[in-house]
């Protein structure tokens, strides 16, 4: 019994994901490349995009129960 719940503490700290850090990410990188290729608004969006689509896939791999 002590077994299975060590079992799941340890699945509990494997998922560190918190919700919006892809978003975070996407968009850091987004403004840098928007900088460097000097169109901030297309980088900005495709960051964004990119990072909705990584939070979402984080998700859906995020053990529930």
């Amino acid at each position: 019994m002590n077994e299975k719940n060590s079992d799941k503490e340890t699945e509990a700290k494997k998922s560190n994901h918190t919700a919006g850090s892809g978003i975070a990410i996407g968009v850091a990188l987004g403004v840098t490349f928007g900088i460097v290729f000097d169109n901030l608004a297309i980088g900005i969006a495709i960051g964004l995009a990119l990072g909705v689509a990584f939070d979402a896939s984080a998700n859906s791999r995020t053990p529930k129960g």
